[in-house]
């Protein structure tokens, strides 16, 4: 889990990529209107962009993870190791601003 290398499709990493190298050029564009003086609706909507780009990117690397890495770690694990992994995955999500307090039921 921590520690672990992105174990991908070639597709799959050339999409995440894809996806940060756009980020990344729009992000640059974004400076450069600071630099321009452009006004601040214009810049928050842009800025707005890069985080929901960046947001997808999240959300696919947790799909990602979900579907391989964690259903792996599950499906040859001892309680412990299953409970631990499943604690991994409520940090992720609070990482990505989704707090799971532990009072949910499932």
């Amino acid at each position: 889990m921590p520690g672990e290398t992105l174990a991908v499709t070639p597709a799959f990493r050339a999409n995440l990529v894809g996806r940060l190298r756009c980020a990344a050029g729009h992000l640059r564009g974004i400076a450069a209107m600071v630099e321009g003086g452009a006004d601040c609706e214009s810049l928050v909507r842009q800025t707005r962009a890069v985080q929901a780009a960046l947001g997808r990117v999240n959300c696919l690397i947790l799909k990602h993870h979900l579907e391989t890495c964690v259903r792996e770690a599950l499906s040859s694990a001892d309680s412990a190791t299953s409970d631990k992994c499943l604690s991994e995955i409520a940090s992720l999500y609070q990482l990505l601003g989704t707090p799971i307090s532990g009072k949910e039921r499932v």
